[in-house]
């Protein structure tokens, strides 16, 4: 027997295959972020993507990092800099 509670799913009223191919990038988009693998990798279908999905998919992954820990690693790096090297990244530092 099932002890999970049946949730009414909402109808999705799609009209064209534009709406649908949007629906299904949005699915493989937050497959993405979860596991980081499209649809196909899955065992699903994945749809064809233009360079422009494409890219803001990769962007959007580039962008998934954690600061807390960016800052530690930093911080951690800039102490076995030589002093040339400090020198640099501190002028660096200062200019933007």
């Amino acid at each position: 027997m099932n002890s999970h509670p049946v949730r009414a799913v909402p109808s999705l009223a799609l009209s064209s295959p534009t709406e649908i191919r949007s629906l299904v990038i949005s699915l493989e988009d937050v497959c993405m972020s979860i596991n980081n693998k499209i649809l196909n990798q899955l065992g699903l279908f994945s749809p064809e993507r233009d360079r422009n999905d494409v890219i803001d998919r990769d962007v959007l992954q580039e962008k998934q990092y954690d600061v807390d820990a960016l800052q530690v690693y930093v911080e951690t790096q800039k102490r076995l800099l030589t002093n040339d090297q400090r020198l640099a990244y501190d002028l660096r530092s200062y200019n933007t």
